[in-house]
């Protein structure tokens, strides 16, 4: 899978997605996503391509929803760096 501009989704963009879906950056206007689990703690990218995912209690189904926004690491920076909506 690939960003729009060609750049690869990797573990690290997978880690930085989960982190936003889960706790949001409000100061930026970014809200969690509400279905997503609230036993979420961490993820770490293992690899490239695998990123292990921990949480505070046991979770029986976590399936990010394909369709929610993937956000582009260098695009969340700007967008932090600039405060301004990315795109």
């Amino acid at each position: 899978m690939t960003f729009s501009d060609g750049t690869t989704l990797d573990a690290s963009a997978v880690v930085a997605n989960l982190d936003i879906w889960y706790a949001g950056r409000k100061n930026e206007g970014i809200n969690p996503v509400g279905l997503f689990p609230k036993t979420y703690d961490r993820a770490e990218a293992i690899d490239a391509t695998i990123v292990k995912v921990f949480f505070k209690a046991p979770t029986p189904r976590v399936h990010p929803d394909a369709r929610l926004p993937w956000l582009h690491p260098h695009l969340a920076e700007e967008h932090r760096a600039t405060r301004r909506p990315a795109g």
